[in-house]
């Protein structure tokens, strides 16, 4: 058999033709059966298994719709430029070339916070403080100026106190504003103070503000006829004196000393205190416009207003001699307790001033003797030898006085003391007798009251002449 199956394989691979009938295979003759084998006629013995047919399973598409997020805005966050204001300093030239000299003697010294150039005194480059020139002092021969610059609107100075004003110096405030200097007072020509004037200073131009303190302090004067002067000034001091005066002083014109929270002025030392010219005003202090509580200071006024303040317009508590009374003249007094008030010691020439519309009286007077009416320790003239021309009540009950247009305290004999030629709410004005000045407010009115000497008083102490009634 494996020959046969050899020679099949043969035939099939040459390409030649085998016919059944041509071939007798065995292994051998000793094997051979005479048995015929017809090849192309076995039978197909392979076994057909037929396609097993696997349909298909058919998976539905799971839709899933979007989900629509919506996109989330986010505004933009816009921050602002800050804006912050340039504080750098004002380039100060370097080249002073231009600048010139201050000599030691120069006469005028100048100050302009605003300049941006160096700071040498000069008019081309002036000083930056006040003090730089303050600190300079006085020269020998004349009167040094300082000349502080202002501008179209207020230029403030804040300086460190003192600043000392020396004497024969001029300290004035120039430009359309008046220049204002602020600060804290400090110890100075024996009391305290934000600007310090000595004797033979003057101080002009300037609106001075004490943040603490006094406002102004001057020297004690010993000199005759020696005085400092301040004047077309604001002074005020929240916290203390607008003006303490140790010394002789003019004041005005254009003097406003108010709004402090003790007195406008309080003369405190010795010399003469002169308020001179017009547009002086000592308004709406806490205590007094001026409080005169030395022995030693004296008073001329000559004109301007004390009012609105918390106790009095002008207060005299010091001393002044029959001989050297102090003469006040158009004085305007209106809305304190009491517009003037005139010690036991203090002698007074009233004339031409207003004295209205005031909580307790127009003027309150002690008339002061030593032993007795022969002994007089002061004197009063409303009117003696000459018309007084003042007006200590009105017709008019909204502006008169509250108790009283006068209250004399120790008074003398019927007529002792003249009122001649001054205006009430009536003429003749009514004379009421009180037992004191103090705590009657709210007593009948009467254009005066008299308080009588135990001793020596007597019924209607004032003689009235050419009175009339005040507008």
């Amino acid at each position: 058999m494996l020959n046969v199956h050899r020679f099949v394989f043969c035939c099939a691979i040459s390409g030649l033709g085998c016919s059944s009938a041509e071939f007798t295979v065995g292994q051998g003759e000793q094997d051979d059966t005479g048995m015929r084998v017809d090849t192309a006629a076995s039978p197909d013995t392979d076994t057909r298994i037929p396609d097993v047919s696997v349909p298909d399973t058919l998976v539905a598409d799971s839709f899933v719709p979007d989900t629509l997020v919506a996109d989330t805005f986010v505004r933009d966050t816009f921050v602002g430029d800050t804006f912050v204001p340039d504080t750098s300093v004002p380039d100060v030239t370097a080249d002073v070339s231009t600048c010139g000299v201050l000599g030691s003697a120069a006469i005028d010294v100048y100050v302009d916070k605003l300049s941006s150039r160096a700071s040498v005194g000069t008019a081309e480059c002036p000083f930056k403080t006040i003090r730089e020139a303050t600190t300079l002092g006085s020269v020998s021969v004349g009167t040094r100026v300082i000349h502080v610059a202002g501008a179209s609107s207020a230029v403030t100075y804040e300086e460190i106190a003192p600043l000392l004003v020396g004497d024969r110096v001029l300290l004035k405030g120039e430009g359309a504003v008046r220049p204002k200097i602020s600060g804290a007072a400090a110890t100075c020509l024996g009391g305290s103070g934000l600007v310090c004037v000595s004797i033979g200073a003057i101080v002009e131009g300037f609106t001075i503000s004490a943040t603490s303190g006094n406002a102004v302090q001057t020297a004690s004067s010993s000199l005759a006829g020696a005085h400092a002067t301040l004047r077309y000034a604001y002074v005020t001091a929240p916290y203390g004196q607008g003006i303490q005066v140790s010394g002789a002083m003019v004041l005005g014109p254009g003097l406003q000393a108010n709004g402090s929270g003790k007195n406008g002025v309080l003369a405190n030392g010795s010399g003469l205190i002169s308020v001179v010219g017009t547009g002086n005003t000592f308004d709406g202090n806490a205590v007094s416009g001026l409080n005169f509580a030395s022995a030693l200071a004296s008073l001329d006024f000559q004109g301007g207003s004390a009012s609105n303040n918390g106790q009095s317009g002008i207060a005299l508590l010091g001393y002044s001699p029959i001989t050297a009374p102090f003469p006040i003249s158009n004085l305007v007094a209106k809305g304190n307790q009491t517009g003037l008030v005139v010690n036991d010691s203090t002698s007074v020439v009233l004339r031409s001033s207003v004295l209205i519309a005031n909580k307790a009286f127009g003027m309150r007077v002690f008339l002061g003797f030593t032993t007795g009416p022969s002994t007089p320790k002061n004197a009063l003239d409303i009117g003696v030898t000459s018309a007084g021309n003042n007006v200590f009540n009105t017709g008019d009950n909204s502006l008169r006085n509250v108790a009283a247009g006068v209250c004399f305290s120790n008074t003398l004999g019927t007529g002792s003391l003249s009122a001649n030629g001054n205006k009430w709410s009536t003429c003749p004005p009514a004379e009421s007798a009180v037992a004191g000045c103090d705590g009657v407010v709210g007593s009948s009115y009467s254009d005066i009251w008299y308080v009588k000497n135990p001793t020596y008083g007597a019924a209607d102490p004032i003689s009235v002449s050419g009175c009339g009634v005040g507008p």
